[in-house]
């Protein structure tokens, strides 16, 4: 699902002047004059697929004096295909009026029960015209939050922080939907509206591309000599991805609150103390926000952000940590959680599917830099033996250095699976 944009320049038409006055505005009032700007391409390879992300650095005058400041800029990218374009632009559009319009409400229930709101970045500034839309968010950089170091899984120090702050996420949306009563589904009804079934062909599009998620998958398992077991379940799953994720999805239950629907760790920003500690985490990039069983965002974050020894050994303290960040929410409002722990642990259980099958789409992008992207989602692969083999070799030189880090991420969410019986 990636684009073909080579720099940050290559969207620099859909910011202009006037997009960076009124965020320079909002942020230091109606007195200052844009001066200058500029844009600074500052994410690496395989940091983002759909957006391009840029540092915005803006020079304006106030008063006497003369200033610089910096932002952090999302501008669309061209996609390639219609049903591309499509959900790309659903995705910005939900991520808009997130920030224009839910999320504010959500910390305001936080701080009438006397608690500090979400850590997220201030909107500064969000429009989107068709399919090109612009974001401007204040840079947290300069607060000291910065992504976790290199390409690998979280460790336990910043697992643990994101899940406290997911669970606040999670639970100050029950709150508000208890203060606005029915209307808030309808008032808030984008969160209900999924980027991958947008329109009839995105779900085309999300099916072929899962198709070739588990083609991939099934030649890495063989490739690293994964159990025979596992390689037939998935060719008997291939063609029911669609409908198991869809079950997956099904809302209005207890468990069911808003959801950041991408909690995966580089959608997160920490804040390190002086001797390098993380305390604090910051989630970002809200373009899949959705209603849908809160456990769906604690299965993307631990199936595929963790290592899986650190998942299966830690498994149940996670989840007893994420409880109690939940539940003093709900004490602060004086409120009965919605559900008991053993509850929640039955949720995850019955959900397990829905972190699988993400896990084997994602883990084999993030290791191989977005090398996957494209590939998974081609019409025209291999049909034949012989192409079947040659596929299978364009596979191995895609990951090719890094089947170390493949058995250490991918190989574990399968014994999961064998563990439970759903693989004989």
């Amino acid at each position: 699902m990636g684009n073909t944009l080579k720099s940050v320049c290559d969207a620099k038409d859909n910011l202009e002047d006037h997009h960076v006055r009124a965020a320079l505005q909002e942020d230091k009032g109606k007195g200052t004059t844009l001066m200058a700007w500029g844009l600074e391409d500052f994410t690496e390879r395989g940091d983002h697929y759909i957006d391009v992300i840029s540092g915005l650095y803006v020079r304006y005058g106030k008063g006497n004096t003369q200033n610089d400041e910096t932002y952090i800029v999302k501008l669309s990218a061209p996609q390639a295909t219609k049903a591309l374009r499509d959900m790309v632009a659903q995705g910005n559009k939900k991520e808009i009026l997130f920030y224009r319009e839910l999320l504010p409400a959500l910390n305001s229930e936080l701080i009438k029960v006397g608690l500090n709101p979400l850590l997220t970045p201030q909107c500064l500034y969000a429009n989107q015209v068709s399919e090109n839309s612009v974001l401007i968010l204040t840079d947290l950089r300069s607060r000291n939050f910065k992504k976790f170091h290199g390409k690998n899984c979280l460790d336990i120090p910043h697992t643990r922080l994101i899940l406290q702050e997911l669970a606040r996420f999670h639970s100050s949306s029950l709150l508000l939907k208890a203060a606005q009563g029915p209307q808030f589904v309808s008032k808030y009804d984008f969160l209900d509206k999924e980027w991958y079934n947008v329109t009839e062909d995105a779900i085309d599009f999300f099916i072929t591309l899962f198709d070739g998620n588990i083609e991939n998958a099934v030649a890495i398992l063989k490739i690293l000599e994964g159990d025979e077991g596992t390689i037939r379940w998935l060719q008997t799953i291939k063609h029911n991805v669609y409908k198991i994720l869809e079950e997956m999805m099904k809302r209005d239950t207890v468990f069911t609150t808003v959801c950041h629907g991408d909690c995966l760790n580089n959608n997160v920003l920490f804040r390190y103390d002086e001797y390098g500690n993380p305390v604090e985490a910051l989630l970002l990039d809200f373009q899949i926000v959705r209603r849908a069983s809160l456990v769906t965002d604690l299965h993307l974050l631990l199936n595929i952000s963790v290592y899986g020894t650190d998942r299966n050994t830690n498994l149940e303290n996670f989840l007893q940590l994420y409880y109690n960040s939940f539940k003093q929410v709900f004490d602060a409002a004086g409120l009965q959680a919605p559900f008991q722990f053993q509850e929640l642990l039955q949720e995850y259980e019955n959900k397990i599917m829905f972190g699988i099958l993400w896990a084997l789409a994602v883990i084999p992008t993030i290791v191989s830099e977005g090398e996957f992207s494209e590939w998974a989602s081609s019409r025209d692969r291999a049909n034949s033996e012989e192409a079947i083999g040659n596929q299978r070799e364009s596979i191995d030189s895609k990951i090719s250095g890094k089947h170390g880090e493949l058995r250490a991420r991918f190989l574990p969410i399968f014994d999961e699976l064998i563990d439970q019986g759903i693989i004989n």
